[in-house]
């Protein structure tokens, strides 16, 4: 059998130190907290300032963004890169950016020493990314070109679900917001199965925003992940901060499309990567321009908005929970106008939400297929493929399969 490679030898000696020290073990970390995933994107390298995991710097942001959210997850963010997304390869570290084995399990020690319970979120980015990103990585590859690539990514993926089988990291993820790649239903599945051989525990992907209803293989996974930045209260112009009674009239829609999904697919649906900056206009692109700084700022557009969110999406029985985007390792940051809630009042509204126990619901009704109000029968509803139609949320719940996700509670 081949020697393990110099870094992982190393990873692998920091790990069994942690695990001597109790810091490492999915029973350590805080759980689901009021029954929800409560979290942040805990971000280094390209996102703050080059602060690292392992300084002191990050270990103070850690204990700030703690304090003032009441978390009791996090996601740690971290990037490989390429040359372009029309190279099928290499993919590789980024001295100074990616961060080290040994930087990302120490800074998984101190979440776990404070409590948290952690999600790795491995990505991978062209390098420039001036004009594209990494949604478009593979937009024009040959079948040849995706078999290059995926021989290029899969050990990246496996490299760091071997460490995360060692730290027993809660939560690992697949990838994120990788539109063309997503489309290899093949490859993903085959990629799904090498993870499940190296880590045991619950594995997600994050789908863009939009296109998580244009995969066919999350069966693969254990729970539904979308980067949730989808347009709300339309009608407004930027100029103006919408109500919440706007904002929530837009994920009412959304809402009856994700609870469709996870009644197709019996998985719970996470947000990933949820956030909203305090700009003026935020809200009819919430990962786009506006977070540049150039519109000024808005806390209210902000509050209004992770308002909303609370309101409307949180307390659905589909939804597992969400990681905010984001809190950088460098504290206090000068971010007014962007994602971060640090000193905002939108944290304030975060840390209500994570740390108020939820009811326990009452008891569902038997699961019995109701009829939506017209002529036509379960069965012809389910053999014409509505059964995940918006209109069908709540109907013909046991013809459906949605029982076990409380569907007609």
């Amino acid at each position: 059998m081949a020697a393990a490679p110099p870094l992982l030898r190393r990873a692998a000696a920091v790990v069994a130190v942690l695990v001597g020290s109790g810091l490492m073990s999915r029973t350590h970390a805080g759980g689901y907290g009021n029954g929800k995933i409560n979290g942040l994107n805990f971000l280094n390298g390209q996102w703050s300032g080059q602060a690292k995991y392992d300084t002191p710097a990050a270990i103070t942001s850690l204990d700030a963004m703690t304090n003032q959210t009441g978390a009791s997850w996090v996601a740690l963010t971290f990037c490989w890169y390429q040359h372009s997304v029309d190279a099928p390869g290499p993919i590789t570290a980024l001295d100074g950016t990616s961060p080290t084995d040994a930087a990302l399990l120490e800074i998984t020690a101190n979440a776990r020493a404070r409590g948290l319970s952690v999600l790795w979120r491995p990505c991978v980015d062209p390098r420039p990314m001036k004009d594209t990103w990494r949604g478009d990585i593979g937009r024009y590859f040959s079948e040849r070109e995706w078999s290059t690539w995926f021989d290029a990514y899969t050990p990246f993926i496996e490299h760091y679900a071997i460490l995360a089988e060692q730290a027993h990291i809660e939560q690992f993820s697949v990838g994120m917001e990788l539109i063309q790649v997503s489309r290899q239903e093949s490859h993903m599945r085959a990629l799904c199965e090498k993870v499940r051989g190296r880590y045991t525990g619950s594995l997600t992907y994050a789908a863009n925003h939009g296109n998580e209803h244009n995969v066919e293989w999350w069966d693969a996974v254990d729970v539904i992940g979308i980067d949730a930045y989808y347009t709300l209260a339309p009608d407004v112009p930027a100029s103006a901060t919408p109500t919440v009674a706007q904002a929530k009239a837009s994920w009412q829609t959304i809402v009856g499309g994700l609870a469709a999904l996870a009644n197709k697919t019996g998985k719970k649906i996470a947000f990933d990567e949820v956030g909203y900056c305090s700009a003026p206009g935020n809200h009819l692109s919430p990962a786009g321009d506006g977070c540049q700084g150039t519109a000024g700022v808005s806390l209210p557009e902000q509050s209004v908005l992770v308002q909303a969110l609370l309101e409307e999406v949180y307390p659905q029985p589909w939804f597992a929970g969400m990681f905010w985007w984001a809190w950088t390792t460098a504290p206090q940051q000068d971010d007014s106008f962007g994602f971060t809630v640090d000193g905002k009042p939108a944290a304030a509204l975060l840390k209500k939400a994570f740390t108020t126990p939820v009811p326990d619901p009452p008891p569902p009704p038997p699961c019995v297929d109701v009829a939506p109000s017209n002529s036509y029968s379960c069965a012809q509803q389910k053999s014409w493929g509505k059964c995940t139609e918006p209109f069908m949320q709540g109907y013909c719940c046991r013809t459906c399969w949605a029982c076990a996700l409380g569907c007609g509670a």
